[in-house]
């Protein structure tokens, strides 16, 4: 016997779940920590709230960056900064100007419409990571009230759930109450935005703040965790280090809580660190996650000094199989030996 078939166009959707390829639920797979572990989720809702210039906008970016260094599509819908202060953020924390053109950078000037809703939903298939600072302005712009669990529930279905489900990790950055004592796990208003995340939420708490003059860093503390890669609520995920140079923030970096964890690689990776490493691979990397491995440093400085390596005529980039980015050493084909270019 097999099971029911609902009527088309009743609301509900069967799934064969035995068909459903991989065998379990995937791990996060972006905002890398030093040790090489993932802190949001692809396909889900994430979420991350805190208090006013605790440096959560600062974080997401570095989401960002870590994604448009890899090479993929990122779409920001911002209701709070402006395009100005997201470019010199993103470039602060080393984005190249190439790599900003994988970005979709969406200013929010009302309320998003059934055809916004439908363009965003199908760009959001090939698109790696959406963020949208924040949800009080989102639902504001919506008409809506972030007290009202009906309200939220309504538009996270609307618009955040569809976007993971088409494909991309969603990161909602979201407000805490003013008083401490009241915060709880969830941020403030409806209880629903956490109820709704089925991927991985955070609240940070600054424990050294940052300003143009110094450094600071913070707790990223799990509020929810669905798919329990990560750690039971209240446990510190990772912490949040906001490194300052000469006025300016010029880094931001998940480390672990124990430091047990070897720091990502310091310094600034030269074009030749890249030839030295790619010639032990045997010339060629079949992708940014294979550079990345063998560089032994984040995504973000992966791509910065791939990036040196091509300026400098050392490196091709070709594309791959599946779209990959495919690295090889400059006029090398893989099937011959390759002398080092200088």
């Amino acid at each position: 016997m097999t099971a029911p078939l609902p009527p088309d166009g009743c609301g509900l959707d069967r799934h064969d779940l035995a068909g459903i390829d991989g065998d379990s639920a995937p791990l996060p797979s972006i905002l890398w920590r030093a040790d090489g572990a993932g802190l949001l989720y692809r396909e889900a809702l994430n979420l991350l709230s805190g208090e006013p210039g605790c440096g959560k906008s600062w974080l997401a970016l570095a989401a960002v960056a870590e994604r448009l260094s890899a090479g993929e599509r990122v779409i920001v819908i911002d209701y709070e900064d402006g395009p100005r202060t997201t470019r010199d953020r993103l470039l602060a924390i080393g984005v190249v100007a190439d790599d900003m053109a994988q970005l979709c950078y969406l200013q929010a000037v009302g309320p998003i419409g059934t055809a916004g809703i439908a363009w965003l939903v199908e760009e959001a298939a090939t698109t790696s990571l959406v963020v949208i600072d924040s949800v009080p302005e989102a639902l504001g712009a919506a008409g809506l009230s972030e007290d009202s669990a009906g309200d939220v529930a309504g538009w996270i279905a609307a618009l955040p759930r569809r976007l993971a489900r088409a494909g991309a990790g969603v990161l909602l950055i979201d407000h805490v109450v003013k008083a401490e004592k009241d915060r709880g796990r969830w941020p403030r208003g409806s209880g629903h935005k956490l109820a709704a995340v089925d991927g991985a939420a955070y609240s940070i708490n600054v424990e050294v703040p940052f300003s143009r003059s110094s450094s600071g860093w913070a707790e990223l503390i799990v509020a929810k965790d669905r798919r329990g890669w990560i750690g039971p609520a209240r446990s510190t995920a990772a912490v949040v280090r906001f490194e300052v140079a000469e006025g300016s923030l010029v880094a931001v970096r998940c480390e672990t809580s124990d430091g047990s964890a070897p720091a990502a690689k310091p310094g600034r990776l030269s074009a030749e660190d890249v030839v030295l490493a790619l010639q032990v691979d045997g010339g060629e990397w079949s992708s940014f996650q294979m550079a990345s491995e063998s560089l032994g440093c984040s995504p973000l400085q992966t791509g910065q000094a791939l990036h040196r390596a091509k300026d400098a005529g050392l490196v091709e980039e070709v594309a791959g199989t599946g779209g990959a980015r495919r690295f090889v050493l400059a006029s090398h084909d893989s099937s011959e030996n390759h002398e080092a270019p200088w």
